[in-house]
């Protein structure tokens, strides 16, 4: 689209829905003339500008080592990125100083502006009846649990697992004796590209002689949250630095606050462009 905007004489915006890190990251990896495919499985680190400390390269993004596709892929969006006039980030300054700081003092990049937090505070899941019924029933257990001794497990809306690992999960889960709440998703048909859904029905999932006494619910993705929440009940520490940046998040957005101003800033420059 950036193409179609240079065509009609537009400026062009990009919205970033990921954190600044990793925009950081992405510009970073840009700069460094350096072909990342062949620090696979190395022991090396990376000095990322919006990092305060050395990045692993085992813990890079996979699509970073893919040398035909992933990492040109990587690449190109973003010197697209850096065509742009702007570029809108959901995120606030409270949370990413650091990362912000070092975006800032980068003038090869577009203006950045934090917009966020953007939550989906309504809901609207497909499956919402069924998800309200299990997060009432996973909040109920948990209720009933000491505080600290729940293992909660999540992969991230994209992590899936096939049906071998699930099981290795599932028995390695049940011999650590402790009580857990699992966020399982069912990965794509091989070889199709598509992300990951919902299990229709998730108790059918671990191997028959896994004992479903320390799990008598699973949590889908949208459910998530609430199971945080839950979860940080049994840690004082935990809950206050929570809270604080609950309330930075709220001031944030209030007239005011910091991504309220980024947001004027980026109503008045596209204006004035």
């Amino acid at each position: 689209m950036i193409d179609v905007a240079n065509e009609v004489r537009r400026p062009t915006y990009v919205f970033f829905h990921a954190q600044y890190r990793f925009l950081d990251l992405m510009f970073h990896i840009d700069t460094l003339q350096q072909d990342i495919t062949e620090l696979k499985d190395s022991d090396a680190e990376l000095n990322v500008p919006a990092y305060a400390n050395p990045v692993p390269a085992k813990v890079l993004p996979s699509v970073l080592f893919d040398k035909e596709v992933g990492f040109p892929m990587f690449l190109n969006m973003s010197k697209r990125c850096r065509e742009t006039e702007g570029i809108i980030v959901n995120t606030f300054t409270e949370l990413e100083f650091h990362a912000l700081k070092s975006l800032a003092d980068d003038h090869t990049i577009p203006k950045i502006y934090p917009v966020g937090p953007v939550l989906n505070l309504k809901g609207g899941s497909p499956n919402e009846a069924h998800n309200s019924q299990s997060e009432s029933d996973i909040m109920r257990w948990l209720d009933d649990q000491d505080p600290s001794s729940v293992v909660f497990l999540c992969f991230g809306s994209m992590g899936s697992f096939d049906g071998d690992q699930v099981k290795e999960l599932a028995r390695a889960l049940e011999s650590c004796g402790h009580r857990f709440l699992w966020s399982l998703r069912q990965p794509p048909p091989k070889g199709n590209i598509e992300l990951p859904k919902e299990y229709e029905n998730p108790t059918d999932v671990p191997p028959k002689d896994f004992g479903m006494k320390e799990m008598p619910v699973m949590v889908t993705a949208e459910e998530i949250s609430s199971g945080i929440r839950q979860l940080m009940d049994g840690s004082d520490e935990i809950k206050h630095k929570v809270k604080k940046m609950s309330e930075k998040s709220r001031v944030a957005v209030m007239e005011g606050g910091s991504s309220y101003n980024s947001l004027g800033c980026f109503i008045e420059d596209v204006i004035k462009g």
